[in-house]
């Protein structure tokens, strides 16, 4: 997905999920935002299906963002096939207990903590906030951090806009040795873009994880963690 926010123009191209029950779809499709809608067929004659980015920045100890994963979880039911959702554990609601018996378990990553840095989610925004394709919305010009309750009709003004490139994913995983091989194939469908430099980057989600996680005045011990980003 095209980052809008200062000098961070790169693209997040492609995006698959690890399952806990190491299952994998064996070809994805992640769009550019910019242009061209479902079904719109660019300068190069194909026809792709658009999709769209949600980040979830959300942590463990945090209270409220249950109810964002909610959300999240409805945005992509309401779109099948054409929504990725991504959980970003970051900021201090992210961070693991070394003592006691409760959030002892680690789903920050050195590239979620990065991205929270830059959009300073964490640090002024606060959890749940999330990105709807790394795009300012409404009357911003330079903040792309949007409240949850903003999430599905920012999800739908993206899917209305032409997609700009086709991205194939194929995974093999090998379940004696735990190796995991990704192609991916990207096809732009226009022959002039503006915008870049343009970059891949693969992320790693992990889904139906079993943890703690404070859910407003509740401890829930056994919560279904989703979509959690685990390394790019």
């Amino acid at each position: 997905q095209l980052l809008k926010s200062g000098i961070m123009k790169n693209i997040f191209l492609a995006s698959f999920t690890f399952c806990i029950l190491l299952t994998f779809s064996s070809c994805d499709f992640v769009t550019i935002p910019q242009q061209g809608s479902v079904g719109t067929t660019g300068s190069t004659g194909a026809t792709v299906q658009k999709k769209v980015l949600l980040e979830d920045y959300t942590g463990h100890k945090c209270p409220n963002c249950p109810s964002a994963g909610v959300i999240a979880n409805s945005i992509l039911a309401a779109n099948p096939d054409k929504v990725v959702a991504i959980a970003v554990h970051a900021g201090w609601y992210a961070t693991p207990n070394t003592t006691g018996t409760q959030y002892l378990a680690n789903f920050q990553t050195t590239a979620g903590d990065a991205y929270d840095t830059f959009f300073d989610i964490s640090g002024t925004w606060g959890n749940p906030n999330g990105l709807v394709d790394r795009t300012q919305f409404g009357t911003s010009t330079s903040n792309p951090v949007q409240a949850p309750g903003n999430w599905a009709s920012y999800v739908s003004a993206e899917l209305a806009r032409p997609a700009l490139a086709k991205i194939e994913i194929t995974n093999t995983y090998n379940a004696l040795t735990r190796n995991l091989s990704c192609n991916v194939i990207s096809t732009f469908l226009f022959d002039t873009l503006s915008g870049g430099p343009y970059k891949l980057i693969v992320l790693l989600t992990q889904d139906s994880i079993i943890a703690d996680q404070e859910d407003g005045s509740q401890y829930i011990r056994n919560y279904l963690h989703q979509h959690v980003l685990r390394d790019n």
